[in-house]
């Protein structure tokens, strides 16, 4: 996982539109309407520095060849071949991660559904059982379902601690920390810390990857096996 800090907020402020590399992409960045805005730094027509261009209310003029495109779609003013420039706001990548978490907790798996792409990936840390990776999104809604990852269905009691929200470059980063544990045997609690990193292509999630000690799943399935459904199936 690879973290780019660009600056403070006066920083950024200060140095408006600008462009830079992160990774293989080249951005430029824009303050618009309250906003930070960042889109592909290069024209689609002959590959003009955007950055470069002057604004026309919510579009950035190439000045190269006049070619326009929106700061918040990455479309262009009107028809072009080479079609629209990627673009996806912070704000807008974290609404869809939260909506996204909102419906997986109430069990809206249809509208679920609907914030993956055809071919999301699922990867959680541990051996499977625990951990392995789901690919594509019936494959991933049945995992949800199911409970097929960690350690299973049960009656758990769940105590959330933190849940700390991060937008960087095309992902979105949770940091959690949990405590879990069987009703039947509550003396026996997990502080388990995970983070969960989602990544977006045109404006859904492509890819979800779980980091978490999977061996205090692990451990604590061996001390529950016959408290946990999952296992229990698995031995019959």
């Amino acid at each position: 996982m690879t973290w780019h800090r660009l600056g403070t907020k006066d920083e950024l402020l200060a140095r408006v539109p600008f462009s830079t590399r992160l990774d293989r992409h080249r951005i430029a960045v824009f303050f618009y309407q309250g906003l930070f805005r960042a889109i592909g730094n290069n024209c689609n027509h002959k590959g003009g520095p955007l950055c470069e261009g002057r604004l026309r209310d919510e579009y950035v003029v190439c000045p190269w060849h006049g070619r326009e495109y929106s700061l918040i779609s990455g479309q262009p003013a009107g028809p072009e071949p080479g079609g629209g420039i990627r673009s996806m706001t912070m704000s807008e990548r974290m609404k869809v991660a939260k909506a996204y978490e909102a419906a997986l907790f109430a069990g809206r798996m249809d509208e679920v559904a609907s914030y993956f792409t055809e071919d999301v990936t699922y990867w959680i840390a541990g051996r499977p059982p625990i951990g392995g990776t789901w690919n594509g999104r019936q494959a991933v809604l049945d995992a949800f379902i199911n409970r097929e990852f960690g350690l299973g269905s049960a009656d758990w009691g769940y105590e959330d601690l933190e849940r700390n929200w991060y937008d960087a470059d095309d992902r979105v980063i949770v940091e959690i920390r949990e405590k879990s544990w069987l009703k039947s045997s509550p003396g026996d609690v997990m502080d388990q810390r995970t983070c969960v990193v989602i990544r977006f292509r045109d404006g859904k999630i492509c890819e979800m990857r779980d980091y978490t000690d999977a061996g205090v799943y692990e451990r604590f399935a061996e001390r529950h096996r016959k408290e946990l459904p999952k296992f229990t199936r698995r031995e019959g």
